[in-house]
């Protein structure tokens, strides 16, 4: 598989899209994320909303495990945003802010 070239294409890399890279990454879906990364998780005082954690746990630290945890297994994080997707009828195309290329044959927007 060429470097540029991936399983899985996911736009958004907060609690969503992370989530679905390290459980990707998991079952040997060649993953790149795009976006801010780890997304707004920076911003949120409490996440008792999201399943399993406490109480007192915050964004920011929750945020850093999630994005180790997506890059420990694997998945590729280039810290830019996802400009432009298209799909040719075979695979989808990514344009990042960088102007650089991807290929996926499978896109997730994580929003």
């Amino acid at each position: 598989m060429a470097e540029n070239q991936y399983d899985l294409m996911i736009a958004g890399a907060g609690p969503a899209g992370l989530t679905a890279a390290i459980y990707a990454q998991r079952l040997g879906i060649k993953t790149v994320v795009f976006g801010d990364t780890p997304g707004n998780l920076h911003l949120i005082e409490n996440l008792t909303i999201f399943p399993g954690l406490t109480d007192d746990e915050t964004g920011a630290p929750f945020g850093s495990t999630v994005f180790a945890q997506a890059k420990k297994e694997g998945a590729f994080l280039p810290m830019t945003w996802l400009n432009l997707l298209s799909h040719d009828g075979e695979q989808f195309m990514g344009v990042d802010s960088g102007s650089r290329q991807y290929f996926a044959r499978t896109a997730l927007i994580a929003c």
